[in-house]
């Protein structure tokens, strides 16, 4: 899947937002990971993964850590907007 016109223009300053919000957590670590993608730390601990286009999903994520039960309404309830990623998210 491709990404759109639309994703690639929104997602520069979607990504510089996200960045103000994470950077104001105490203690948070941002690490680049490959093409585009980034994984948020506090001491040591992933809390989240910035994913850009993962394998040519065509998708541009933010990934967090759920319960199951939050995981599934948040899905249900607006399932354009959330999604279970692939290998994270079997167990919310």
């Amino acid at each position: 899947m491709t990404l759109t016109s639309n994703q690639l223009s929104a997602a520069t300053p979607r990504r510089a937002r996200l960045l103000k919000i994470c950077q104001a957590f105490p203690e948070v670590g941002i690490e680049p990971v490959g093409d585009g993608h980034m994984t948020f730390r506090i001491r040591k601990r992933i809390f989240g993964y910035y994913l850009f286009d993962h394998h040519g999903d065509g998708v541009i994520a933010f990934t967090c850590k759920s319960s199951l039960s939050e995981q599934r309404r948040l899905i249900k309830d607006d399932p354009d907007s959330f999604f279970v990623p692939a290998y994270l998210g079997s167990n919310g």
